[in-house]
């Protein structure tokens, strides 16, 4: 286990980056402030545009800017446009 990162030692981290050598599935989790920016390759920048604590469950909001090739969804419009796929065909 590495301790710095608390993970398993099949992994190693290059600045943010978390990369898994065994082929699996890895999540990098960030704090980040009001206007700082997430950095996707060179097309596509994640930028926190407010975060709202004055409600029941706090809010935070974001923003995307990336090229029009790529569809970007919201979880829940995405499973739907799935599930229309695959009952189409």
């Amino acid at each position: 286990m590495n301790h710095e990162s608390g993970r398993n030692d099949d992994c190693h981290i290059e600045s943010d980056r978390i990369e898994a050598i065994n082929g699996d599935t890895d999540m990098l989790v960030l704090a980040r402030n009001v206007g700082q920016k997430i950095r996707i390759n060179d097309d596509i920048e994640i930028i926190i545009t407010a975060v709202d604590c004055a409600r029941d469950r706090p809010q935070v909001k974001v923003g995307i800017q990336a090229p029009r090739c790529h569809r970007i969804d919201r979880e829940e419009i995405y499973l739907k446009r799935k599930a229309e796929r695959e009952t189409c065909g």
